[in-house]
């Protein structure tokens, strides 16, 4: 019983959580990535279609440490952490898309993180003794 309960809690989660933009997002996707050729496309379109893909990369992760926090784990800073995941996973797409993604390239974005996380721990110590 416990477990077709948690199930419940967990679907209803996903969609109540904000059921009108996931919908946009995704009848967003599906229409600009069907009707758009990307080798003749102009700049505002590539553009266009790399703020679908990041706002599409941030609804997945917050949807999904929202289903961690249900099933019982929670992340301390959960914010920044969907936002750099989502950030990432951006800046790895576009510098496949341009040819230019190298081991280093990824190799780069683990001290990016730590110094990343030490300075956003950092700003709110700061301002919680403020």
């Amino acid at each position: 019983m416990f477990f077709i309960n948690k199930m419940k809690n967990i679907v209803n989660t996903i969609f109540n959580y904000k059921r009108t933009i996931i919908f946009l997002v995704i009848i967003g996707d599906i229409l600009f990535f069907s009707n758009t050729n990307p080798s003749p496309a102009t700049l505002p379109l590539m553009i266009m279609g790399f703020l679908l893909i990041f706002t599409s990369f941030y609804i997945i992760f917050r949807l999904g440490f929202k289903l961690l926090r249900l099933i019982g784990f929670f992340e301390l800073h959960r914010r920044w952490v969907i936002e750099f995941l989502a950030g990432s996973f951006f800046i790895l797409i576009i510098l496949q898309a341009l040819g230019q993604l190298t081991f280093k390239d990824i190799a780069a974005l683990v001290p990016v993180a730590i110094i990343g996380y030490f300075y956003y721990t950092y700003i709110s110590s700061q301002k919680i003794t403020d």
